[in-house]
């Protein structure tokens, strides 16, 4: 053969081979090798995008690029550096002062520079997705050839990553198994939590539709006597005497017994705590005027007494067993003994469940508002006492059929890394608590019976004698930062 025409040969045939050792599928080091690139890759990118919104004027933004790139890149030094982290040893703890800093800043640049960054990310997320679903069917094509193990679990690696850039990604979805529940994804690890969330909110609503007999009586005692007009009703051991009236009064005293159901049934209290307990009064009042017309007319407090407790609080505890609020909504008032109510269950309930000396003084106050809120929540579907509708909150609240804007307002926590612990919040007295404070108290505590409602109910058990940190440690053999990056992981998956 003329040698132009070897050579021309010997030219097709190392170009086939090339395509060749292109078209075949890599081995499962080559596979790792492209995936940790392309992790990289997107760390990277993130990083020199959040380095771009500072020189926009756009910190806002930028912290938020780089807690999503510290999400590939945990141990990236500069990154952590960046967000407020300090190296201690070999872990990395959050510099509370610069952290707290970062979070107050906020953008300034015109719309026309955000749009431009905004679509400049939009093509990068896109171009991620297209990298992870290749390695996804690479992965694929391996475990079809079933020449190594290991390509299944591959598959999965790369859609999640699909899922770290769009969360919402549907082919990534259905190739993971998600179920579509209540408008979006869910992972099937995720799916049981859902079920369990369900089971509990109907239970709320069965209860919330029980019928109790309630009986009018006649408006005596320190109200009448206080010169403000009112209905009253008893059911049981509880006494209610409300200024909205008499249909008001009745109402009321059948949503605090379906509370005395509720919470036997979801706690685990016995059925006769309410004999421990005893007799209820609750005095509800429209208004702070008549509240305080009641405290000093009705119980012979100081009116320096009534304005003190007044300007604290929007109720008083003006004898054993008796409670005095005012609210001007029927809604919020009825919440407001509810509320009243289950504290006090959770304090006798604390009594029985308590034989030594070394037990504290009083419940938590993050527990016994998280148990407040979720029995008011699962009951009346209510968000209790109207934080959640502060001006700065509206923006931040999404629909949430399940749960509620306090659930929002701590996954926007959780998702911009704003989150308080749970080392701090167990810590923190009753005037410490804000809407950001107990909004994860009331999460968490739903996080902890989606996970397992029969050790949430032995963990409300250790509450009651112990505290946070112990009753954790016992109940699920786990330190708090360890519970709380699993909360975390469920705040991002499930709400």
């Amino acid at each position: 053969m003329h040698t132009g025409g070897r050579l021309v040969i010997a030219m097709l045939l190392a170009l086939l081979g090339a395509e060749l050792a292109r078209s075949a599928p890599p081995t499962i080091a080559e596979w790792d090798a492209s995936f940790a690139r392309a992790v990289r890759d997107r760390s990277r990118k993130l990083a020199g995008f959040a380095k771009a919104c500072d020189r926009d004027k756009l910190p806002a933004l930028a912290w938020l690029l780089r807690q999503e790139a510290l999400r590939w890149t945990p141990d990236d030094g500069d990154l952590r550096a960046k967000l407020g982290y300090v190296r201690v040893g070999e872990t990395w703890e959050k510099n509370p002062v610069v952290r707290e800093g970062l979070r107050k800043l906020e953008d300034t640049a015109r719309d026309r520079v955000l749009r431009k960054i905004e679509k400049r990310i939009k093509s990068f997320r896109a171009s991620a997705v297209r990298r992870f679903r290749g390695l996804a069917g690479q992965a694929a094509s391996g475990a079809e050839a079933g020449d190594e193990p290991g390509w299944k679990k591959r598959v999965e690696r790369a859609w999640r990553q699909v899922l770290v850039a769009v969360p919402d990604d549907k082919r990534a979805h259905e190739a993971l198994g998600s179920k579509r529940i209540d408008g979006r994804f869910i992972l099937p690890e995720w799916q049981p939590h859902l079920r369990v969330r369900r089971e509990r909110l109907e239970a709320g609503r069965k209860r919330a539709a029980l019928e109790f007999e309630a009986r009018e009586i006649l408006p005596d005692g320190p109200m009448s006597a206080s010169g403000v007009n009112c209905g009253a009703a008893r059911s049981g051991p509880v006494t209610v005497y409300s200024e909205f009236g008499r249909d008001t009064a009745k109402q009321t005293v059948i949503w605090l017994r379906r509370a005395y159901v509720d919470i036997e049934a979801e706690y685990g209290f016995p059925e006769t705590i309410w004999l421990v307990m005893g007799k209820r009064t609750f005095y509800s009042v429209k208004s702070r005027t008549g509240c305080h017309q009641v405290l000093t007319r009705g119980f012979a407090w100081s009116d320096e007494k009534a304005g003190s407790q007044l300007d604290f609080a929007s109720g008083a505890y003006p004898a054993e067993g008796s409670f005095v609020s005012w609210d001007p909504s029927v809604e919020s008032a009825t919440d407001a003994c509810i509320q009243v109510l289950c504290r006090a269950l959770a304090r006798y309930r604390q009594v029985q469940v308590t034989r030594d000396e070394s037990a504290p003084d009083d419940v938590e106050p993050w527990f016994l508002e998280a148990l407040t809120l979720d029995v008011v929540v699962r009951l009346t579907g209510r968000a209790l006492n109207n934080f959640v509708q502060k001006e700065h909150y509206r923006d931040e609240q999404r629909d949430m059929p399940l749960l509620n804007q306090w659930a929002a307002i701590a996954s926007m926590r959780v998702l911009r890394d704003n989150d308080i612990s749970m080392a701090t919040l167990h810590k923190l007295r009753f005037n410490q608590l804000e809407e950001d404070e107990m909004a994860k108290g009331f999460t968490y505590l739903h996080f902890l019976f989606e996970r397992d409602p029969d050790a949430a109910r032995a963990f409300v058990g250790k509450m009651l004698a112990t505290d946070t940190p112990t009753a954790i440690k016992k109940t699920y053999g786990k330190s708090l930062e360890e519970m709380d990056r699993e909360y975390a992981e469920w705040v991002r998956w499930t709400l």
